[in-house]
């Protein structure tokens, strides 16, 4: 079939294929692209979160940024530290307005092709001129280059992570006034149990509005619905009071650290997206390392240069977030304290910029500085 033969094939879809469209609109280069996308039509899913920078004229997605808070803050049973940023604020971008923006894009741009429902049955090369064979049902597309964008599996997470973050979260709608809409918990009643650190993640969209998630960073896997219970008993401590409903749940399983497994190794086949490195291995933040990445895969692409990697972090920042792995493993009962006092001891805008992983040497330091130094020596030994 001509009509199914492309340069490139995305396989997946999501968050990484559609800013690599959108970005890839704005260009002039001749290519056609089309994009497999596994579901059957895009919803509101998932918020994005991520440190902005206030000066910042060039991020394209400004136009819908759902909510940005100039305070952040994090506690435990005993404290609160409150962080105001000079230069970043926290950002969040929701996923409907996010879809809506890229399928509109995309619609008006004859080079590429966005198909739902597309599963893959099965993917073949042809060794010979190495382009690629794709089976969607009855449908056939050929393409020289490959992205899979695709998200592993709960199954796959589990097999080839050994530290995970998981979260369950809802978001809710209360009959009167609650929330301080100016400040995000990032880290809200921290502790330690047996199952590892858990925490709630509050983003108030408005005082009557907000996000709440159940969150643990824990080497034991579970699924985010054993954790429900937890959640309705903070939600009807806190909210119910107050009256609430819940307009969408959102969840996941996210790998912490290293996650290694078999990728395709061939140079016209590329893995892209949050679970190919995009992720900040100590936090799961991907949203700026997508989109960043899209900016310079097509950069790339137009100078007929190699893909980047999909993670953007250099590889001091990979040893500092693996080596913070390895210590909340090894002495998971002092976690909260690690994390207290590094929030603590760091200023707003250092903490951001290390969180986006624009970090500078004197940001280093810092880290080094703030944290309890015992565990992370003790680590290094083991």
């Amino acid at each position: 079939m001509p009509d199914n033969n492309y340069d490139i094939a995305i396989l997946g879809g999501g968050c990484a294929a559609l800013n690599f469209a959108m970005t890839f609109t704005k260009s002039n280069i001749e290519k056609k692209i089309v994009i497999l996308e596994q579901r059957e039509y895009y919803q509101h899913d998932r918020n994005w979160s991520f440190w902005f920078k206030n000066d910042d004229k060039n991020f394209e997605h400004k136009d819908i940024i759902k909510k940005i808070w100039p305070y952040w803050q994090f506690s435990d049973e005993s404290n609160l530290v409150r962080h105001q940023g000079i230069y970043y604020s926290y950002a969040t971008i929701a996923a409907e307005a996010f879809y809506k923006k890229a399928e509109m894009m995309i619609a008006k741009d004859p080079r590429i092709s966005l198909c739902m429902n597309s599963t893959i049955d099965n993917l073949t090369i042809d060794e010979t001129t190495l382009q690629y064979r794709i089976n969607v049902g009855e449908n056939i597309f050929t393409a020289r280059n490959i992205i899979d964008t695709r998200n592993m599996n709960y199954g796959s997470i589990k097999n080839h992570a050994s530290f995970y973050q998981i979260f369950l979260g809802y978001e809710i709608e209360t009959d009167e006034d609650f929330f301080d809409p100016q400040c995000v918990d990032l880290m809200k009643d921290m502790i330690c149990t047996q199952d590892g650190l858990s925490f709630l993640y509050i983003l108030p969209f408005s005082s009557r509005s907000a996000l709440v998630e159940y969150t643990i960073f824990t080497s034991i896997f579970k699924s985010p619905n054993e954790f429900e219970k937890k959640l309705h008993a903070f939600m009807n401590t806190h909210y119910k009071d107050h009256g609430y409903k819940i307009l969408h749940t959102e969840q996941a399983v996210l790998p912490m650290g290293e996650v290694s497994f078999k990728k395709e190794t061939r140079s016209n086949f590329f893995h892209a997206g949050g679970h190919s490195g995009a992720l900040r291995e100590s936090s799961g933040y991907g949203f700026l390392n997508i989109y960043n990445w899209s900016q310079q895969a097509v950069h790339a692409l137009k100078e007929n240069k190699k893909t980047p990697r999909a993670n953007q972090s250099n590889n001091f920042m990979n040893f500092l977030d693996r080596h913070f792995i390895k210590t909340l493993k090894l002495y998971p009962h002092e976690s909260t304290i690690i994390f207290k006092k590094k929030k603590k001891n760091m200023r707003a805008d250092n903490f951001a910029r290390f969180m986006n992983g624009d970090i500078k040497f004197l940001d280093i330091l810092r880290v080094i500085m703030a944290v309890p130094k015992g565990p992370f020596l003790r680590a290094l030994w083991r």
